[in-house]
């Protein structure tokens, strides 16, 4: 598969990625002031390992996982996906 991906390693048993094109990125106000944002992609890979008893066993779901990203917005994942979706202004508070 070519493509540019963003990946997550959450621990040395959960992978989680996907292609850039395949996000979108949000902007949520914080708060205390500031915007941070938020790459989501409802089809990510995930792969996961387990182990128990000294028996090491993997799942992956390609294409059926959620994936987020809380960054700041000037975070370079943000310009890897394109940038963050602008909400027309008929759908503007």
């Amino acid at each position: 598969m070519r493509g540019r991906y963003v990946r997550s390693i959450i621990s040395d048993r959960v992978i989680s990625d996907a292609l850039a094109s395949h996000f979108v990125g949000l902007r949520y106000r914080n708060p205390p002031g500031g915007a941070m944002a938020c790459l989501n992609s409802k089809i990510a890979r995930c792969t996961l390992s387990l182990r128990e008893a000294g028996v090491t066993r993997t799942f992956t779901s390609v294409n059926r996982a959620a994936f987020e990203i809380l960054c700041e917005e000037n975070d370079p994942r943000v310009a890897a996906i394109g940038g963050l979706w602008a909400r027309p202004k008929a759908y503007q508070a």
